[in-house]
């Protein structure tokens, strides 16, 4: 089994999103390359990546980082 967690992407979905944005190609080949070496989580972008990282090293401080980027901050 494999858990992908993007960030935003590059389409009409996310258009209005005020984030960088990743193409749906780049997001493929990563789950494909992550398939391929046995990864069972993919943070297919640099937004997904930042996000997992720090919500993969606990509590203290992802609370206030989503707080700010849902105020309108944006990642810090």
């Amino acid at each position: 089994m494999i858990g992908v967690y993007p960030g935003p992407i590059d389409a009409d979905m996310a258009k209005d999103l005020p984030f960088d944005k990743t193409s749906p190609d780049d997001v493929a080949t990563a789950i494909l390359d992550a398939v391929e070496s046995g990864n069972t989580e993919v943070y297919p972008d640099p937004f997904a990546q930042d996000f997992g990282s720090r919500f993969n090293a606990g509590p203290a401080g992802f609370g206030q980082y989503v707080a700010e980027m849902v105020s309108g901050g944006g990642p810090a």
